[in-house]
């Protein structure tokens, strides 16, 4: 489509939890993060997520809010939520939504039949935002025994849960796209995971806590959307919500969530770059 695309080499030290410092004399960065955005001078900020976004919370790192936006120079939305959010607090920001390039590589997956277990971190932003293990940490046992039980988790909190799962022999998956191969059941409480699992035609348990407000609505995951697969409210009654989930016919309903989550749904990378060559 025209121009060129540089990656740094300095985003390895990134990934293995480096400090680093990008040096970029001219040009428009393509960041994914708060903590990229800060590191250049210009930058196309593209949607690392599900566009999730929470009401009350000014961070930088959502949608919602104006905080260290000033260096962007358009906006790549995964979905009109997110659009929407950015928008009203970046209105002279150029805004598309493209969907999520990430998953057009998930797309034509085959899955197994193993049930997966992931957990959030205890990001302290909001109720919402914080980990359900300590409400479901009982029963990894039973459900270790019931199903063959792989685990998984978000990547600030997995070292933390390495030892829960080991107790139980869970065999650990880290990388999510092996997750989506090895199982037809994803069990998670927080996290964009939940709906790229069922956007991969996989059925989903969502996993609810008394700390979590149900009249507060952030939108997707609470709660317009968090009945894109069966909701739990306490560990006794997650074993039978798996075998419900595993029963249940919630084909049409997931179908209109996920269209609304993941606009073009594998060619959103083409879709970014279009804009990105326009740009």
């Amino acid at each position: 489509m025209g121009g060129n695309l540089y990656i740094h080499r300095e985003l390895e030290d990134y990934a293995n939890g480096l400090d680093y410092k990008v040096d970029i004399p001219v040009g428009i960065s393509l960041v994914s993060s708060y903590a990229d955005l800060n590191a250049v001078d210009e930058a196309v900020l593209m949607e690392h997520g599900n566009g999730q976004t929470y009401e009350g919370v000014d961070s930088g790192g959502y949608a919602n809010s104006s905080r260290g936006k000033e260096k962007v120079v358009m906006y790549l939305a995964v979905n009109e939520h997110s659009a929407e959010a950015f928008k009203k607090h970046n209105p002279n920001t150029l805004t598309r939504v493209i969907g999520c390039p990430k998953l057009d590589d998930y797309m034509g997956l085959k899955s197994g039949d193993k049930v997966a277990l992931s957990f959030h971190w205890d990001c302290q932003v909001c109720p919402e935002t914080m980990s359900a293990f300590w409400h479901y940490r009982d029963i990894l046992g039973p459900l270790s025994e019931e199903f063959d039980l792989i685990a998984h988790g978000h990547p600030r909190i997995i070292d933390f849960l390495r030892p829960y799962y080991e107790q139980y022999n869970i065999p650990i998956v880290e990388n999510f796209k092996d997750v989506i191969k090895q199982a037809s059941v994803y069990i998670c409480d927080n996290s964009s995971t939940i709906y790229e699992f069922a956007a991969c035609g996989g059925d989903v348990v969502v996993l609810n806590t008394p700390m979590y407000r149900k009249h507060i609505e952030h939108g997707i995951r609470f709660w317009e959307y968090a009945d894109i697969g069966v909701q739990v409210e306490t560990h006794q009654e997650l074993i039978m919500s798996v075998y419900e989930a595993k029963q249940m016919d919630m084909k049409k309903r997931k179908e209109e969530i996920i269209e609304n989550v993941y606009p073009n749904l594998g060619y959103a990378s083409q879709e970014a770059a279009k804009w990105l060559s326009r740009l």
